[in-house]
C-alpha cells in the first residue's frame, strides 16, 4: 500500500474518472433521445386506418429500442448515487 496522500489521490482520481464517464454516458444518452423524439410529432394523431396503423407500428418500434436503453438508465442511476455517496469520504484537498 502507498502512502495515506497517494491512497487520496487514487481515490480522487477514480471519483473524477466515475463522474467524467457518467457525463459521457449522459451525453451519448441526451443525444439518443434527440434523434428519437426528433421525427416525433404529438399533433399527429393519424387520419385514416392506414395513418393510425403507421403511429402505431412507430410507437410499437420505438418502445422497442427503449428497452435496452432502460438498463443504461439504471446502470447510470447506480453510478451516479454510487459518486455521490463516495463522494463525501475523499478529502479533496489532497496537495
Amino acid at each position: 500500500m502507498g502512502s495515506p496522500r497517494k491512497r487520496s489521490v487514487k481515490r480522487v482520481c477514480v471519483c473524477v474518472h466515475s463522474i467524467e464517464l457518467f457525463q459521457k454516458m449522459c451525453d451519448e444518452l441526451k443525444d439518443w433521445i434527440g434523434e428519437k423524439t426528433s421525427g416525433i410529432n404529438p399533433d399527429d394523431v393519424g387520419k385514416d386506418l392506414a395513418s393510425v396503423k403507421l403511429l402505431q407500428r412507430k410507437q410499437q418500434n420505438l418502445e422497442q429500442e427503449l428497452r435496452p436503453i432502460e438498463d443504461k438508465i439504471n446502470k447510470m442511476s447506480l453510478m451516479a448515487n454510487g459518486c455521490v455517496s463516495h463522494s463525501h469520504l475523499i478529502d479533496i484537498n489532497v496537495s
